[in-house]
C-alpha cells in the first residue's frame, strides 16, 4: 500500500470500515504507521483526523507500538489545530506509559485541558486518564489531581464529571483515605 493509496482511502468518507482496513494494513506492515503519521502530521481536517483514527485502531491492539512514538506525540499536541487529531492523540497516549522526561509537559497540557471551558468533553476525559496515570508514576501529584478533579464536579457536563468521580475515588483509595461515593 503506497502514500496515495492510504490518502485515497482517507479522503472517502469516514467510516470504521476504513478505519478499521487501515489498522490491519499497519498490522501487516509496520512501515504504513510513517506513512499515516505523516498523513496525521498535515493537520487537515477531515483527512488527517481519519489517519489518526486508524492509528488509535492499531494502537488499541498493540500499545507497545507507540511507547516510542509518546515524545512525538507529546511534542505535536499543543500545536495542533483539528480537534479530531487532537483526540486521537490524546486517546493514544491513554495506552502507554509515558516517559518520565515527558510527564511534566503532558501534565501542563493536560492540567490545561480540564480547565479550559472551551475544552471538548472527550479531550477532558482523556486528560483526565493521562493525569491519573503519571500521578501513578509520581504519587505526590495525587493532592494536585484530586483538588483539580473535584473543581470539575459542579461546572462539567455529567460525562466528565462521572470520569471525574471515578478518578477522585481511585485517588483517594491510593491515597489511602475513605471514598467518596457520589458527586
Amino acid at each position: 500500500m503506497v502514500f496515495m493509496d492510504i490518502r485515497e482511502l482517507l479522503e472517502l468518507r469516514s467510516s470504521r470500515l476504513n478505519a478499521d482496513f487501515l489498522a490491519d494494513k499497519i498490522e501487516e506492515d509496520t512501515d504504513i504507521f510513517d506513512v499515516v503519521w505523516e498523513v496525521v502530521l498535515e493537520d487537515s481536517d477531515p483527512v488527517s483526523m481519519r489517519a489518526a483514527w486508524s492509528l488509535v485502531i492499531f494502537s488499541k491492539k498493540h500499545p507497545y507500538f507507540i511507547e516510542s512514538r509518546i515524545p512525538d506525540i507529546v511534542e505535536i499536541l499543543p500545536k495542533v489545530k483539528s480537534t479530531g487529531v487532537i483526540r486521537c492523540l490524546l486517546n493514544m497516549l491513554t495506552l502507554a506509559p509515558v516517559p518520565e522526561n515527558q510527564s511534566g509537559i503532558l501534565f501542563d497540557y493536560c492540567f490545561g485541558v480540564i480547565e479550559s471551558v472551551s475544552s471538548e468533553i472527550a479531550h477532558k476525559a482523556y486528560a483526565m486518564t493521562i493525569l491519573y496515570n503519571i500521578s501513578e508514576v509520581e504519587p505526590e501529584l495525587k493532592p494536585e489531581l484530586i483538588a483539580l478533579l473535584e473543581a470539575q464536579l459542579h461546572d462539567e457536563s455529567t460525562g466528565v464529571g462521572a470520569r471525574a468521580m471515578i478518578l477522585i475515588n481511585q485517588l483517594y483509595k491510593d491515597l489511602g483515605m475513605p471514598v467518596r461515593l457520589s458527586r
